[in-house]
């Protein structure tokens, strides 16, 4: 963030930077500062600070309206980019996640694919297809643990490939081998809320409390507004037929974002199970 703050200023026109730091707010829970950047960017078409005949300007408008949570008009954003410029593949990648955040499954399953058809060695993309597999209504895990280990096959460094094979262990009660592969991410960045969060599951399933009170003081110093910490150990539970756990833990995710559909979602079947 730092460096950031201190370089973008410097170019004004590099508007991707800005972005990147918009991020780095958001992952910090520093959502005022995030705020700001997210509306120049969501606004910046219809105000006329973009060039509408450019798909990387069009990916900043797509990037502003994914930050203020405006679901439709990132999308629109997104489309209108690949419109432009069918080959800019981080933007079909991140509209693939924005459909995974909406559970509309075909949709990233599409969004991924067609990166793959430019480009079938882009690790990102099967790892994006890993998830795919997991969210599908006919799920099939283990394929999707094969697009995980191609991307990493393409980018030993892919860390959504490795939070794919992590979960999967999770869910078996592989504990100590989802460990191995949340170390090496967290190698790769030490910020990751989502590792932190699959470590702490980790830990609450073992019943190691002080190793779970570790891992979660860890991930709200890096965002202390952090729900998806909460989310991840709560479903983790839910799945593991701790539902009351699972709900106490829900409850905390949404205590610190209230407006999280995941989180609703989650905490709603939880709630029932009771």
């Amino acid at each position: 963030i730092k460096i950031l703050e201190r370089e973008v200023p410097k170019r004004p026109k590099a508007l991707l930077a800005k972005a990147l730091l918009g991020r780095a707010y958001d992952r910090s829970g520093l959502d005022l500062k995030s705020g700001v950047i997210w509306k120049e960017l969501a606004g910046g078409w219809d105000a006329g600070t973009f060039d509408k005949t450019r798909g990387d300007h069009a990916y900043l408008t797509a990037l502003g309206g994914l930050g203020e949570r405006d679901w439709k008009y990132a999308s629109e954003a997104f489309e209108e980019t690949l419109k432009l410029d069918p080959k800019l593949h981080r933007a079909n990648v991140d509209w693939g996640w924005l459909f995974m955040t909406k559970y509309a499954v075909p949709d990233a399953e599409k969004s991924f694919k067609d990166v793959l058809k430019y480009d079938p060695n882009h690790a990102d993309a099967w790892a994006g297809l890993a998830w795919v597999e997991w969210y599908d209504a006919q799920p099939n895990k283990q394929r999707g643990k094969q697009h995980a280990e191609k991307a990493l096959s393409i980018n030993p460094s892919c860390v959504e490939a490795m939070l794919y094979l992590a979960a999967l262990d999770v869910y078996d009660s592989e504990f100590g081998r989802a460990l191995i592969w949340l170390d090496r991410a967290l190698k790769v960045n030490p910020g990751s809320i989502r590792a932190m969060g699959f470590q702490g599951a980790v830990h609450f399933m073992r019943e190691k409390t002080a190793d779970y009170e570790a891992a979660k003081k860890r991930a709200l110093a890096v965002n202390p507004r952090g729900a998806e910490f909460f989310q991840i150990v709560g479903k983790a539970a839910d799945r593991h037929h701790l539902y009351r756990e699972a709900v106490a833990l829900l409850k905390e995710a949404k205590n610190l974002d209230a407006n999280s559909s995941d989180v609703l979602g989650a905490l709603g079947i939880a709630l029932l199970r009771v």
